[in-house]
């Protein structure tokens, strides 16, 4: 079976769990970063996995293209998103980023929490991030709710899947 990893890392939280999974897996699996290059060949893949970070409740306009790919209808995908405050609503947003996402109800899903450096960021997303912050009681000059355990039960099944 042959796989990709295709993902977008606006803040290094997703490319991290991506190095995660290189560092473990074997050389079968290919690897597509977005933000390089949109030019995927699904079609070459039985199994693919996309990552990417939710951000003021959408994702990357990169990835909402990838995702609106016909040919994934026809493959065997499985979600991995990272996100601050995403946790129940990360379904819903990946799903609305899709035009017909009737194929994506049977697809796994995995959120592994979120990390955020707020000096790296604009002043409007800096207040929209200290709100989160207070609201998750989450300390604002460190931002994170990285859930390891599910990253770790990620990364293991992606070198597992056959």
């Amino acid at each position: 079976m042959k796989k990709a990893v295709v993902y977008i890392s606006k803040n290094g939280t997703t490319r991290d769990t991506v190095d995660q999974i290189r560092k473990r897996a074997a050389e079968s699996i290919d690897y597509y970063d977005l933000e390089k290059s949109q030019d995927i060949p699904v079609s070459q893949y039985d199994q693919l996995y996309l990552g990417c970070g939710i951000y003021a409740g959408t994702v990357s306009k990169e990835m909402r293209k990838f995702m609106n790919n016909g040919e994934l209808k026809n493959k065997e995908v499985t979600f991995f998103v990272h996100g601050l405050d995403s946790a129940e609503s990360h379904r819903m947003i990946l799903e609305h980023s899709v035009r017909d996402h009737s194929w994506m109800e049977n697809c796994p899903m995995y959120y592994l929490g979120g990390a955020c450096d707020l000096k790296k960021q604009n002043f409007l997303i800096r207040k929209m991030l200290k709100a989160i912050a207070k609201k998750k009681n989450l300390d604002a000059d460190h931002m994170e709710n990285l859930d390891q355990q599910a990253i770790c039960d990620f990364v293991s099944r992606v070198c597992e899947d056959r």
